[in-house]
């Protein structure tokens, strides 16, 4: 996410101003993702990148010449690489890089993502690499995948688990916290959020899509909600991330009301009285109430869960894996790395293991460069499973400087459904009309890849119809 990227580039900045006052550390950190390019060939000192941008720098798809790799033209793909593989690498989330609770009752899940770093890991640790691996939520089915998959190739894996009496602090501070666990209706929500917020409590608001999130910033705008998810603009994003992370303490920069999609989950360092969220996933669930009663002498949370799916949809998720979570939580009023393993007992996530061995090959044969990295992009639709995202900008905004600050990501679905609805693509500064070009159209659209497919045609994205930016783009979601 690009928002834990932005919190914690902030934060290990922050840290080195303390110690360093004249500002030398400061300037070799740098965030590198989509939205904020510092260093495109990770050459500073402290790169904090996300996955996507990790995986296509590894594997000879430098995103600074990503359009010579479409074009099977020569880069320089070499230099990231050599930054890499001269670090010490850590991947923080590591639970988000699999697919388990999402998408349909498939007896496997297969993620290109959880591939694609599994594979990197591998090749780290083979060329001596110092690798880190850190979650709080790691279900156990994923741990042993790790385990197997490293085991094959004689990498050893050590294991820190927290262990009692490691932090007696710690300890005495969490047997001093409860948080207690209730299942709402979703129309009992606003009712619930003006009763906290008269008690002076601070009360966060979590859905799974865009959609459910901005229905629910409307029904409380008289309260004036904090809005932020991922279909906001970057510009707006960005400002309304500083916002949350400008202070100098949990306290100071958590809102009042704030009401967010997944965005919140990880990273961002924020302390609220009361959760109320959509049903999720346990290992998603434990993460948002992680936002709980988080601030060091808070001894009370209350976390709602909401039952009903009309408002408050499942997303992305597994329908069966929410509503066996919402039951075991409110059967046993707490949420663990025991309940995360229940729920996925059954369960079961592999690698794909085609892509498995075609990503083997590229990072190991020195004659395979930027043609074959296009044919595998191309044949796979990216080598993770958030690959294909389309800039969408703003119509009114095209022909301006400030476009970009205006721009929002698309799935390759929404973007595909918006395009052959208006049939509008970006060049530069310029709004190009397909209405008159349909064998362009039949082209972008039957493309395995639009993403990819803008990119080999010269465009930057497609065009959008006006929105709220302050809100977000929202039309069309699923």
């Amino acid at each position: 996410m690009r928002s834990i990227a932005d919190q914690l580039g902030k934060e290990v900045v922050s840290c080195l101003k303390q110690e360093n006052e004249n500002g030398e550390f400061e300037r070799k950190v740098a965030i590198q993702h989509l939205g904020l390019q510092e260093s495109p060939y990770f050459a500073k000192k402290v790169v904090i990148t996300t996955l996507d941008t990790f995986v296509l720098n590894f594997f000879k798809a430098p995103v600074k010449e990503f359009s010579r790799v479409l074009d099977e033209r020569g880069t320089h793909f070499d230099f990231p690489r050599a930054q890499i593989y001269s670090a010490f690498v850590i991947f923080d989330e590591f639970h988000l890089f699999s697919k388990l609770g999402t998408g349909t009752e498939d007896a496997k899940a297969v993620s290109k993502s959880l591939t694609s770093v599994l594979s990197a890991i591998k090749s780290l640790c083979l060329a001596g690499v110092p690798v880190i691996v850190m979650t709080a939520t790691m279900p156990s089915i994923m741990k042993k995948l790790l385990v197997k998959k490293l085991g094959e190739y004689g990498i050893t894996i050590i294991e820190k688990i927290y262990s009692k009496g490691d932090d007696q602090a710690f300890e005495e501070d969490r047997r001093s916290r409860t948080i207690n666990f209730h299942k709402i209706q979703r129309d009992t929500v606003p009712e619930l959020c003006e009763r906290f917020l008269r008690e002076g409590k601070k009360v966060l608001c979590t859905f799974n899509t865009v959609r459910d999130a901005v229905y629910c910033f409307n029904e409380l705008k008289h309260l004036d909600p904090f809005l932020i998810h991922g279909k906001l603009p970057e510009g707006i994003r960005k400002k309304r991330v500083d916002e949350i992370s400008s202070g100098e303490n949990m306290e100071e920069n958590t809102p009042n009301l704030a009401v967010t999609t997944q965005v919140v989950e990880s990273g961002v360092n924020l302390s609220f009285d009361v959760l109320i969220t959509a049903s999720c996933p346990a290992d998603r669930l434990m993460q948002r109430s992680g936002r709980v009663a988080r601030e060091k002498g808070a001894h009370l949370g209350e976390v709602y869960i909401v039952e009903d799916s009309k408002y408050a949809s499942f997303g992305p998720y597994n329908q069966s894996i929410c509503k066996k979570t919402l039951d075991l939580v409110i059967e046993k009023q707490q949420i663990n790395r025991d309940i995360i393993d229940e729920v996925y007992s059954g369960e079961s996530i592999e690698v794909d293991r085609s892509l498995w061995e075609v990503l083997s090959w590229l990072d190991n044969f020195v004659l395979l460069d930027s043609a074959n990295v296009d044919r595998a992009l191309e044949f796979y639709k990216g080598f993770t499973d958030s690959f294909g995202i389309v800039t969408g900008f703003m119509e009114s905004k095209v022909p301006s400087a400030e476009r970009r600050e205006f721009a929002v990501g698309l799935s390759e679905a929404e973007a595909k459904r918006v395009l052959k609805l208006r049939k509008k693509v970006v060049r530069e500064n310029e709004i190009i009309n397909l209405d008159k070009d349909e064998s362009c159209l039949r082209t972008l659209l039957g493309a395995p890849s639009l993403s990819l497919e803008l990119q080999l045609q010269g465009y930057e994205g497609i065009a959008l119809d006006e929105f709220d930016p302050e809100i977000g783009y929202v039309w069309l979601e699923d």
